[in-house]
């Protein structure tokens, strides 16, 4: 898949992403149209439209800014931890498409484990939390994949540090917040 990414057009690539974050997301967003909806007397499926569009564009930049930045503080960490003169072991071209097949995926999970809320409204701390594993679990896929293909000539434990710096700070936040919505 990573082969498949790397030959595509890289906005095509994050449109994707953006919509399977939106599916991520379907249940929250559906709700914030709903209210809005309601307080201004706007036309649901007109905001409902419009908001799918534009959360699909927004979120697949965003994507794209995230492992951007993940990228540039993940080169500057190896390269400081490491001690050695050598470039990061990933083109970005590569990190990229490494980052978007194991994410694609693991997104689309989130929103089918997700999915039920749509349905199920009082079901949502439990699958939030159910939903945030299966983040991590993607997460974690990526990370032992790059030390997997890539760490052979370097410090390992330098790269695991590195690639998984950014993700664990953000989604440990997101973690610790839904564990204390659950046990609340």
């Amino acid at each position: 898949m990573i082969e498949f990414l790397k030959r595509r057009n890289r906005y095509l690539i994050y449109l994707v992403a953006g919509v399977v974050l939106t599916f991520a997301l379907l249940g929250d967003l559906l709700s914030i149209i709903s209210t809005t909806a309601y307080t201004t007397g706007t036309s649901y499926t007109t905001l409902l439209i419009s908001v799918f569009v534009f959360s699909a564009l927004l979120l697949g930049l965003l994507t794209k800014f995230l492992v951007y930045i993940a990228y540039r503080i993940s080169n500057a960490i190896f390269a400081r931890k490491s001690g050695m003169l050598y470039p990061f072991p990933i083109g970005f071209h590569e990190f990229e498409a490494t980052v978007y097949a194991f994410l694609i995926p693991g997104l689309l999970v989130c929103g089918l484990v997700y999915f039920p809320v749509v349905f199920l409204p009082s079901m949502t701390r439990i699958l939030s939390a159910i939903r945030t594993l299966a983040l991590w679990t993607a997460l974690a896929l990526i990370v032992r994949f790059c030390l997997k293909n890539y760490a052979h000539d370097y410090d390992k434990k330098s790269l695991a540090y590195s690639l998984i710096l950014i993700p664990l700070i953000l989604l440990g936040i997101s973690l610790a917040l839904t564990l204390v919505e659950v046990v609340r």
